[in-house]
């Protein structure tokens, strides 16, 4: 029996084929997060080595350095921020500070709209995954799906007082450059918790979207009657989950000028009887950063 897979699929499929495996995940460039596992040791210091999970709240604290910041920073990062502050503590000179991920958390890649089965996947830890291979998991493009306009969100790795969330950047992609012009390095490499949102042309009503830190990340319709704000939005998609910085809730809005992005807190949101909410338009993205200091 001879199968015809669906142009858009076959195609994806392809690329993923030939890029797959190639990317090995280097410690210097990935970023630790709640749920891994570190193996930290520091020469001639029993009491200071041990080996534990990164949690919820993404920080330790460490006798004689105090509060440390695990979440956000590369292994290299880390072992040089907790060497200087070993040493200017007075506690050890020159002290020789060595990290190991030992075990990576489960990291998780968010389709919601443009693909034949929309939902979360797990990315693998040995190696990153580039955009065509996480759009081939996710059965391929359906038929109306605007490949010229597609939308990664991703945690930005820049933060705001000390740790604090940041907007998430915008990154659009254009993937007839990779699989009609064969510009791979267009092909963009996949971080956990990105989001992608390809257009799907063929919907007739308007939707909003919701992604980042809640419980049911998705694309939810909005009707011409209904008057869906930022906070029922968080509500349609299950919540906050436990990781969530809820007052550092971002509203995404296409502009004539391209993206522009508001934050939103939940709490003032809550204080001030809902008034300070916002109503949704068509295409708004509702974005709810990880929290660096929750838990």
């Amino acid at each position: 029996m001879r199968i015809v897979l669906p142009r858009g699929l076959a195609l994806l499929i392809l690329m993923g084929l030939l890029g797959r495996g190639l990317e090995a995940v280097e410690e210097e460039s990935y970023r630790i997060v709640p749920g891994d596992e570190l193996d930290l040791r520091v020469f001639g210091q029993d009491s200071l080595s041990r080996t534990f999970p990164v949690p919820p709240s993404g920080k330790i604290s460490l006798p004689p350095v105090g509060v440390v910041i695990l979440s956000g920073k590369s292994v290299g990062e880390l072992e040089t921020e907790l060497g200087t502050a070993l040493e200017e503590s007075g506690y050890l000179a020159r002290p020789q500070v060595s990290i190991v991920i030992t075990e990576y958390a489960k990291r998780h890649v968010y389709l919601l709209e443009g693909v034949r089965s929309p939902k979360a996947y797990e990315l693998p830890v040995d190696r990153q995954l580039r955009l065509t291979q996480v759009l081939s998991l996710g059965g391929g493009l359906v038929e109306q799906a605007d490949r010229k306009r597609i939308r990664i969100l991703r945690r930005s790795l820049v933060h705001q007082d000390e740790g604090g969330p940041v907007r998430p950047d915008v990154i659009v992609v254009d993937l007839d450059q990779v699989m009609v012009q064969g510009k791979t390095e267009c092909d963009v490499l996949i971080r956990p918790d990105d989001t992608i949102i390809v257009p799907d042309l063929s919907r007739e009503e308007g939707q909003i979207f919701v992604g980042g830190k809640v419980k049911k990340p998705g694309a939810y319709p909005l009707k011409a009657l209904d008057e869906i704000t930022v906070f029922r939005a968080i509500i349609l998609a299950g919540g906050f989950d436990k990781f969530a910085s809820p007052d550092d809730t971002y509203l995404i809005r296409k502009g004539p000028d391209g993206e522009s992005a508001y934050k939103l807190s939940v709490s003032e949101i809550l204080k001030d009887g809902l008034k300070a909410d916002r109503v949704l338009r068509p295409n708004d993205i509702v974005w709810v950063p990880e929290s660096f200091f929750g838990g």
